[in-house]
């Protein structure tokens, strides 16, 4: 909880600052992409130790350039994989591997606040939109390809989400074509309740046939996101 804390009064200093001239030259699209960290929280935390994701977002201004606008965000995060060796052929000399991979897909839109387009930007955000998880296995050969030739989806639900939360933007780069700046942002994603797997609710039993345990929890999470963000002129 202390990171959103400090990012806030980051937020309250730069309101501060003076803005550039150049602030009034930017055009009304930004777009941004940031590396996510996820630490499950709650309910969540006791099934799901963290994740690892991207986010990326597009947003239209709706007045003074970074005061007010409209933002689409849409990304994923993972929160757990599973590999297993298997024969393809028998005799067995055509061997696999098969991945099995854990996944949130999140899709949220909704308006954020900022303090304009200056040297520093602090702003929040507020979106409304959904949360997919899903686990899938995939098949491919052992030869360091990495190409799968099969793919199935072994579980999956849909939840309504919100999410909200700070960040703070330092321009990095002043182009001809866009304002470059580094973007930090800590966001709250409250999920609902969603039944998921998680690595070894899938059991692989001796007929070869497989048994599945999910869970049903609340499954909200914090994100810690770093990344550039590009407003266009």
């Amino acid at each position: 909880m202390r990171l959103p804390i400090r990012l806030a009064l980051l937020g309250t200093l730069a309101a501060a600052c003076p803005r550039p001239a150049h602030a009034q030259e930017v055009g009304p699209l930004s777009f941004g992409a940031n590396l996510l960290f996820a630490q499950p929280v709650g309910e969540f935390a006791d099934n799901v130790d963290f994740g690892f994701g991207i986010l990326g977002h597009g947003m239209l201004d709706l007045g003074a350039p970074g005061v007010l606008g409209l933002r689409l965000d849409f990304g994923f995060v993972n929160y757990g994989n599973e590999e297993v060796r298997i024969c393809i052929t028998l005799p067995c000399r055509v061997t696999g591997e098969i991945t099995t991979s854990n996944d949130i897909l999140l899709l949220g839109i909704g308006p954020e606040l900022g303090t304009g387009r200056g040297r520093v930007r602090a702003y929040t955000g507020a979106s409304v939109g959904l949360a997919h998880f899903s686990t899938t296995s995939s098949v491919d050969g052992t030869d360091g390809l990495g190409v799968p030739f099969a793919q199935s989806t072994n579980y999956s639900d849909l939840t309504f989400a919100w999410r909200a939360g700070p960040g703070i933007e330092i321009l990095l780069h002043e182009g001809d074509e866009a304002l470059v700046s580094l973007d930090l942002a800590a966001t709250y994603h409250a999920n609902g309740e969603a039944t998921y797997l998680t690595k070894g609710d899938i059991v692989d039993l001796p007929d070869g046939s497989v048994e599945l345990h999910p869970r049903k929890s609340k499954t909200d999470f914090w994100t810690i996101g770093l990344g550039v963000s590009a407003a266009i002129r």
